[in-house]
């Protein structure tokens, strides 16, 4: 079904899609792919009275062979590995647990348990502009709460460290806060090495690789306008909806000069195949949000 209801003659196979990803060659080809492409998603975010931050993230990207272009060995998170960007330092080093130890004073906030600092140290390759700023949360009040790292020379507390280029008119609480409403990035960023496999798409040519991230990023994007086009508040995962949607068998007639679709859905279930396809067709903004799963009896 998938060739004729998007528009191509075939499914392309693996010798097709390695010869594809042998044309990206160099930044200026990647730039004049997927640009447009990025841009397209961009006009389709709605606005917000605040803005929007971009958050970046090096995907662990392990090559076991290590023959990749732009590969060196270096340390990651497990180990030394040949990687295409090794981690330089971890964070909350030695020197900076030092200084959390020796030479902190720590400010009570309203956050019962909750702790701030503002340390005047700077790694190199840091902006002038930066801040540190460390927190520390009793583990006795942090029950319901996640985030920070146990010191073993400091028990009771876990410790959270951020360096930003926010103006010191914010007040470290505030800053924390901020980073705190981002902190759903990383929900992503899962996502897309679990769902869509980013770790496992290497290429042997560095820009073969960057490509194939790019359009595993690019099919997340197109997955959350589907989601929003259906109404749903919830995000869901990318095998959930195979499981749900994708992998439903059919076929597709043109009897009488008219195109149908037959899905292989059962009885139960197609009152709501039927209210998903008319949300889909729909060419009106409105509020008849789809459940984003059949209601089984």
């Amino acid at each position: 079904m998938v060739p004729e209801m998007v528009g191509i003659k075939r499914v392309p196979s693996q010798s097709v899609l390695t010869r594809f990803f042998q044309g990206f060659s160099s930044a200026g080809r990647n730039l004049s792919c997927f640009r447009p492409l990025f841009g397209w998603c961009l006009e389709r975010l709605p606005s917000r009275q605040g803005g929007y931050a971009l958050d970046l993230d090096s995907t662990r990207l392990l090559h076991e062979d290590g023959h990749q272009q732009g590969v060196e060995v270096g340390y990651t998170r497990v180990g030394t590995k040949p990687c295409l960007h090794p981690l330089v330092a971890a964070r909350l080093s030695r020197p900076l647990q030092g200084l959390i130890k020796k030479e902190t004073f720590w400010e009570s906030t309203e956050i019962e348990g909750t702790e701030v600092a503002e340390l005047e140290y700077r790694e190199e390759g840091w902006p002038a502009s930066a801040r540190l700023i460390v927190l520390r949360h009793r583990t006795a009040d942090k029950q319901w709460r996640t985030g920070g790292k146990m010191l073993f020379d400091c028990p009771g507390y876990l410790y959270q460290g951020l360096v930003t280029n926010l103006p010191r008119t914010q007040k470290p609480l505030a800053v924390w806060r901020e980073y705190n409403g981002r902190a759903a990035c990383e929900n992503i960023i899962k996502e897309l090495d679990a769902g869509y496999g980013l770790p496992e798409l290497a290429c042997k040519d560095f820009w073969g690789t960057e490509a194939a991230l790019s359009l595993g990023v690019l099919a997340h994007n197109l997955i959350v306008l589907f989601e929003r086009k259906l109404g749903w508040q919830e995000a869901v995962t990318i095998g959930s909806l195979r499981y749900w949607i994708f992998v439903t068998a059919g076929v597709i007639s043109h009897a009488q000069g008219r195109t149908t679709i037959k899905l292989a859905v059962p009885q139960k279930e197609r009152e709501w195949w039927q209210r998903l396809w008319e949300k889909l067709l729909s060419p009106f903004a409105n509020c008849n949000a789809v459940e984003n799963r059949p209601a089984l009896p």
